[in-house]
């Protein structure tokens, strides 16, 4: 469920999918050559999904309900544009096109 989830969420970001190994996907992060923008994303990408990813392990484990990957998916992207329109990216010079980048990455 994890790696399909991310793998939703980052879209086309890498360039091609994520490895399904969490060690590679992460190595891949870590030493891949991104541009700065992508790299912004992909790092927010990666903790939204922990965070979502562990409240719904904690909602299945406690309250007995659990979202469908394609649910949590759409969870995640709307909280990370949610978080790009607060950073303001638009008067940012450092940050312009952010947006554009995130949703090129979802076509």
């Amino acid at each position: 469920m994890c790696n399909g989830v991310f793998t939703a969420v980052v879209g086309n970001l890498f360039g091609s999918d994520p490895d399904s190994d969490w060690e590679i996907t992460l190595q891949s992060m870590l030493l891949g050559s991104y541009d700065r923008l992508t790299s912004i994303l992909l790092r927010l990408a990666l903790q939204t999904s922990v965070y979502f990813i562990w409240r719904e392990r904690n909602d299945r484990r406690h309250n007995g309900t659990g979202k469908t990957v394609d649910q949590l998916a759409r969870l995640i992207d709307k909280s990370i544009k949610n978080r790009i329109t607060a950073t303001n990216y638009r008067s940012n010079q450092q940050l312009y096109g952010l947006m554009q980048r995130w949703f090129s990455a979802h076509l």
